[in-house]
């Protein structure tokens, strides 16, 4: 009698477990598919994905099962396999598990689809952004073209050909001085175009902030480079100033823009530097492009001597001009004047616009005018089409310490007074405020051929916005596999509203104006885009995650489930055996 007891208590012990068995089966089944080679760093890989901890992207490909598997990224930069000695090859990058081909060991074997390339004073930083995409998203298609970074007329080309080649996200890191800056520029229509076509669109807001690293006596730290001014105030020129800008070529009266801000007046607008070389300056002015009627002629004056080559008027009627700095290493007192040169008898030459002058900010020590004062504002340093409305324009922290933006990232905001560049441009009823940048993503991440060299033999530490601006486009990529339909207008939403909040700025500079919206979360991406995913239509789309069950998912749950499903088998066979044994 007992020993028939214990027999049957072990069948039933035995259909227990086994349907437990079955349940636990159903719940693996269950739970959102990840997505292959998923993992935070694929092991196949031989550099890390650095960005992944601060973006949390790591957790958006394993919570939402989604690696960028049917989005196609386009990147726009300077060149991809421009033969640089000592450094890998695509083919290489490709074995390494770094950008996807045939070959490549986690299994990502779509080429690159390059439509133009360059290989004269290249650094292929295009390649390096490529393998910053490929990192978070792995499943992404990828297509680089290259571009004449000082162009316009190229950068709209390239954006065009990336666009008609089906790109789903573009990204660039490419802008220049000779874009407009007062009016919507040639490549920011390009933009307009790929983004009314449903393409996401993104841009490097640029490197061009910086704070002065030697205050002169009384003043403090603050951010010092670019100045801009409501109006021409005109004073005396100094002679000078005069010789140098006869010895230009210029004819006409002169006058130049009065800088201070007391009853004295002050012709020029004083720097200390410390150059590499050869940088450039620009000097704008609220006309615009086209045939410009009123003419402010830039001089340098490099301890009291003016530079002897002269400015270059910028192409395609921009209203402005270029300085180009000696090309040697230069400690030195900079002083710029804006000469206008104007005919008294023609009143649309005596005019008194805006002006805007821009200059790399690693170089200015300190400022003879470093905070913004009456009609004046320091510190504006983004424009052209990266600081356009039309593009979601991409701020810059490390990796290391993604809460604090990178001293050198370009701060906003960027001002229209015309309609867009072109015959038909006219001013606008009152100037066009655009709040750019839009949100902060990373850079200080390690790639194969582009940096400075990472402690790890065969890694560069890739830094700039340039580096930031194709991460952030990947997290687009994740967002896009999970809802096809996101548009220009949902993506900036998105990822504007799920940011990080980020308080730090460039000193005297508010925050908003530095890291936009804050950090870029693609996990707080992604679950958006999942809990608020339009229901699917009968139109072709692109592969499509899974919903999150609620919580993260975690490879230990399907490991605990897995030893309790060999657990649960052995105890049902081994009392099974038991129990026909006793029989």
């Amino acid at each position: 009698m007992f020993e028939s007891s214990r027999r049957n208590r072990r069948v039933r012990i035995g259909r227990s477990l086994g349907a437990l068995t079955i349940g636990a089966l159903l719940v693996v089944l269950a739970l959102p598919a990840p997505a292959a080679f998923a993992s935070p760093t694929e092991s196949c890989r031989s550099i890390p994905v650095d960005a992944d901890p601060a973006l949390r992207s790591d957790l958006a490909r394993l919570d939402y099962g989604v690696d960028g598997s049917g989005v196609t990224v386009g990147v726009i930069s300077d060149s991809y396999a421009a033969p640089l000695p000592g450094l890998p090859t695509p083919a290489d990058d490709v074995a390494a598990g770094l950008l996807p081909g045939p070959g490549n060991p986690c299994g990502r074997t779509a080429p690159v689809s390059v439509l133009a390339d360059r290989t004269d004073g290249t650094h292929n930083e295009g390649r390096a952004m490529l393998q910053l995409v490929h990192g978070i998203a792995p499943g992404a298609r990828l297509m680089f073209t290259s571009v004449d970074d000082e162009d316009p007329e190229s950068i709209a080309a390239g954006i065009d050909a990336l666009s008609a080649a089906g790109a789903d996200v573009i990204v660039d890191d490419v802008g220049t001085g000779k874009e407009t800056f007062f009016q919507q520029s040639v490549a920011g229509q390009a933009i307009e175009r790929a983004t009314a076509s449903g393409k996401v669109y993104l841009s490097s807001a640029g490197n061009g902030a910086g704070a002065a690293f030697r205050p002169r006596e009384g003043q403090t730290t603050t951010e010092i480079s670019g100045w801009d001014t409501v109006a021409f105030r005109p004073t005396t020129c100094p002679e000078v100033v005069v010789d140098a800008v006869i010895a230009y070529g210029s004819v006409g009266s002169f006058d130049c823009m009065d800088f201070s801000h007391s009853p004295a007046p002050d012709a020029t607008l004083g720097y200390t530097i410390v150059t590499n070389g050869g940088e450039l300056l620009y000097l704008q002015w609220g006309e615009p492009a086209g045939d410009p009627e009123a003419d402010f002629v830039p001089v340098a004056l490099l301890n009291g001597v003016a530079l002897s080559q002269s400015p270059k008027r910028l192409p395609s009627g921009v209203p402005g001009y270029e300085i180009t700095l000696p090309p040697r290493q230069i400690t030195a007192q900079l002083e710029i004047a804006m000469v206008r040169v104007s005919n008294p008898a023609a009143p649309s030459t005596v005019v008194t616009p805006r002006l805007a002058l821009r200059m790399p900010g690693y170089m200015l020590a300190s400022a003879e005018y470093p905070t913004s004062q009456g009609d004046d504002t320091v510190g504006r340093s983004i424009y052209g089409h990266n600081g356009d409305p039309a593009t979601i324009s991409v701020a810059a922290a490390p990796a290391d310490d993604p809460l604090v933006p990178e001293e050198f990232s370009s701060a906003g905001p960027s001002v229209y007074l015309f309609t867009p560049q072109g015959p038909a441009a006219r001013a606008l009823p009152a100037p066009q405020i655009n709040r750019v940048p839009d949100v902060m993503s990373v850079d200080r991440v390690r790639n194969s051929v582009l940096g400075t060299p990472a402690d790890d033999p065969g890694m560069f530490v890739f830094s700039g916005t340039s580096a930031a601006a194709p991460n952030a486009a990947a997290v687009m990529a994740l967002a896009l596999q999970a809802d096809p339909s996101i548009d220009q207008r949902r993506a900036r939403e998105l990822l504007r509203s799920t940011a990080r909040a980020v308080t730090a700025s460039h000193p005297g500079i508010a925050a908003e104006n530095v890291v936009g919206a804050g950090l870029i979360d693609a996990r707080a991406v992604l679950a958006e885009v999942v809990e608020n995913r339009p229901a699917p239509s009968d139109a072709p789309e692109r592969p499509v995650a899974l919903a999150a069950t609620g919580a993260e998912f975690r490879w230990q749950s399907l490991l605990a489930l897995a030893a309790l499903l060999a657990g649960a088998t052995l105890l049902c066979t081994g009392g099974t055996r038991r129990s026909r044994a006793s029989a």
